[in-house]
């Protein structure tokens, strides 16, 4: 789109205002979303609430109240994973139903590693590795 109409970019501007809402959440989780978007702000722009949320729960509350430490980090650990999970699904499915070719492939084997580092992160804490 080299020179947008004003009407294409006011829909750019109401589709960028819906992101991170409950119902974006919803087609993201539900692969309703292109495999573009469902990739990267799946994984990476979903960074942009998990940083601030890491920096709580697994700095902030353990130095405050050492006593809330495991509950804290179990808290980020686990719905990180439950996050990731989702998007990973999401990005898979929106692969496997389009036409996306080699793209496809790589989004789907990117988001099933980052799966698995979550999980894997999941499971030194609980091991009490981490």
């Amino acid at each position: 789109m080299a020179d947008p109409t004003q009407q294409e970019l006011a829909e750019i501007a109401e589709t960028r205002a819906e992101i991170f809402r409950p119902a974006w959440f919803g087609r993201l989780f539900g692969a309703r979303l292109g495999l573009g978007e469902t990739f990267w702000s799946g994984h990476v722009g979903l960074q942009l609430v998990a940083m601030p949320l890491w920096l709580l729960l697994v700095v902030v509350v353990p130095t405050v109240a050492p006593g809330l430490r495991a509950g804290s980090l179990l808290l980020f650990f686990i719905g990180s994973a439950i996050v990731t999970l989702l998007v990973t699904q999401a990005v898979v499915r929106v692969a496997l139903a389009g036409r996306h070719g080699l793209w496809g492939w790589i989004a789907s084997l990117f988001s099933l590693l980052i799966s698995a580092q979550s999980l894997a992160l999941l499971g030194m804490w609980l091991s009490g590795k981490l």
